[in-house]
Parts: structure tokens; C-alpha cells; sequence
């Protein structure tokens, strides 16, 4: 027979982790005493319900900070997802999943032949470059290159060859 105290060691467990299954295998039980527990003891239902959601308040927490981390590492994506969820300004009606972010310029820029194939967007474009970028560091992180190695180097080639490297 399991006592109180196995009880209250599962309900820590529980609002430390906010998931029944390793509040369980935290302490030794299986879901099904945990299921029985709370059809059996009406008190142990209402403790376990809120140490659930404190548990699961808590990861949402946890989650929420790894989003905030990846923005401010530039992550477009997170960056996406944080305006969208937090900002009216960037959010389409009715869906915070599709994030609007306007590139405004002061004065137009256009170039021959710079125009968007047809049904291609900017955003479209935008998402693409990331997407490149994120792909391309990945690359030269394989290959034994650091970000800021390859910034340097450019700086040599530049002053090596006139500052014609890399501008227009």
C-alpha cells in the first residue's frame, strides 16, 4: 500500500513538471495508481488538478524563455512567433501564426530587373533569405568556419583588393 507521503512526493514531482507520466516515473508508480488516486481521494484529485497546472505553467515558462533566447539570437522565426502572439502591429486579423512584417524605406531604391516573379512576395523572399542564411552558417560551422573568422577574412580581401569586395 502507497501512504501519504508518496502522495505528497508525487505531487512536487507533478507541479515541477506539469506531465502525469514522469511525475510518475519520478517516483516509482504507475499511471494507473495515479488515475486511481484520483478517482478514490477527492482531496488528492483537487491538490493533483493544481499542482497540474502549476506544473504545466511552469514549462510554458521554460518554453516561453527558449523563444525569447532564439529572438534575440535573431532567430527569425522565434521573432515571428513572439510578434505575433504579442503585438496587434504585426499579427494578421483573426491569426497570430501569420505574422505581417513591413520593410519600409525612406526613399525608393528600385533596380532593373529587381521586381518579384509573379505570386512571390517579399515576405516571401524574406523567408527564403533566413532560411539560406541559417542553411549557409551551417555549412561553414561543418566546414570549421566561425561567423566572425569569415568577417575578418572579408576585411583582408578588402583592403587586399581595393574595398571592392562585397559592395556595390
Amino acid at each position: 500500500m502507497i501512504d501519504e507521503k508518496t502522495k505528497e512526493r508525487f505531487l512536487v514531482e507533478l507541479a515541477k513538471y506539469g506531465n502525469v507520466y514522469v511525475a510518475c516515473a519520478k517516483i516509482g508508480i504507475a499511471r494507473a495508481t495515479y488515475y486511481r488516486w484520483q478517482k478514490e481521494d477527492k482531496n488528492f484529485r483537487h491538490s493533483s488538478n493544481l499542482a497540474l497546472r502549476d506544473g504545466r505553467g511552469n514549462a510554458c515558462d521554460i518554453a516561453e524563455y527558449s523563444v525569447i533566447q532564439l529572438a534575440r539570437e535573431k532567430n527569425l522565426n522565434a521573432s515571428k512567433y513572439l510578434l505575433g502572439h504579442n503585438s496587434s502591429r504585426y499579427r494578421r486579423a483573426g491569426n497570430p501564426s501569420q505574422v505581417v512584417i513591413k520593410h519600409v524605406r525612406s526613399e525608393s531604391q528600385s533596380m532593373p530587373g529587381s521586381e518579384l516573379p509573379k505570386g512571390y512576395t517579399e515576405m516571401d523572399f524574406l523567408d527564403d533569405l533566413a532560411w539560406y542564411r541559417g542553411h549557409l552558417d551551417k555549412q561553414m560551422e561543418a566546414a570549421g568556419y566561425k561567423p566572425e573568422e569569415l568577417l575578418d577574412t572579408i576585411e583582408i580581401l578588402r583592403e587586399h583588393r581595393g574595398n571592392k569586395i562585397g559592395r556595390r
